[in-house]
């Protein structure tokens, strides 16, 4: 099974993505990762984690997505066994 979704579009604080509508609920936690180096004026949206608010068959919605961008991948951290940190 799939870990991690390719983000297809983002519009209005809804990430567009193939998934199966069971591998997130409301409340999930999500991070993004960039495996393909997608080029990013502002890469600091890969350092945060971020709340689903809604779950439907063809994507979800998030809180802020303004520097999410198509091509990125998702990961739903409330699903993985790891510890995340970050510091500034």
């Amino acid at each position: 099974k799939c870990d991690v979704y390719k983000i297809e579009s983002n519009e209005d604080n809804f990430l567009h993505i193939s998934n199966s509508k069971n591998d997130f609920l409301v409340g999930d936690y999500i991070r993004l990762c960039n495996f393909e180096n997608v080029q990013m004026d502002d890469d600091s949206c890969l350092n945060e984690q971020y709340k689903i608010t809604e779950v439907k068959d063809n994507g979800l919605r998030i809180e802020n997505t303004d520097n999410i961008k198509q091509g990125l991948y998702i990961m739903n951290v409330s699903l993985q066994h790891s510890i995340h940190m970050s510091y500034h």
